[in-house]
């Protein structure tokens, strides 16, 4: 569904529910020569996925563009108790200024919600798997633009401004 709320303000809105066949899921690889636990092996299953997203996007005037989007994700497995290294939401702000038609700045924030892990614990010589929550994280980046010709631009992009240590999977910043 899309529509406007005003001449500067636009919204989308989507329901998107799928059926997959194999599905892949990252969990961590537990060999014992990988010392850092930070090697994944790959596990697949059937599964639904029922996604709620939505965006804003408010023009200021001329030059500023505001942008807010955002996902929430309902995972149903067949056989995994849960869907292992895969955000239950996530969500984006961004802003744009063009300054001179051939200059523009964005800033963007990402928002990543909570995931699972799957992990194992040896009790006593017994292998016992576990679930691990890893908590979100917030990102912000930015960028600045020269559009030299329709066809090239140049660009300087900073990312991960605030120098968060943040692990994007298990183990893995």
């Amino acid at each position: 569904m899309r529509g406007k709320l005003s001449n500067t303000t636009t919204y989308d809105a989507k329901v998107d529910y799928s059926q997959y066949d194999n599905l892949h899921f990252f969990v961590r690889n537990f060999n014992t020569n990988n010392t850092l636990y930070n090697r994944f092996n790959v596990i697949y299953d059937n599964a639904t996925i029922l996604t709620v997203s939505g965006q804003l996007k408010h023009q200021l005037g001329e030059k500023i563009n505001v942008i807010a989007r955002g996902n929430y994700y309902y995972y149903k497995t067949k056989t995994l108790l849960r869907a292992y290294n895969k955000p239950d939401v996530d969500f984006t702000l961004s802003g744009i200024y063009n300054l001179q038609s051939k200059i523009f700045l964005k800033a963007d924030l990402f928002v990543m919600g909570n995931q699972w892990a799957y992990t194992q614990i040896n009790d006593n010589g017994i292998i016992v798997p576990k679930y691990k929550l890893i908590n979100g994280w917030a990102d912000m980046n930015l960028e600045a633009e020269y559009r030299y010709t329709k066809l090239m631009s140049f660009f300087v992009r900073l990312n991960n401004i605030g120098n968060q240590g943040y692990y994007r999977w298990q183990n893995y910043p």
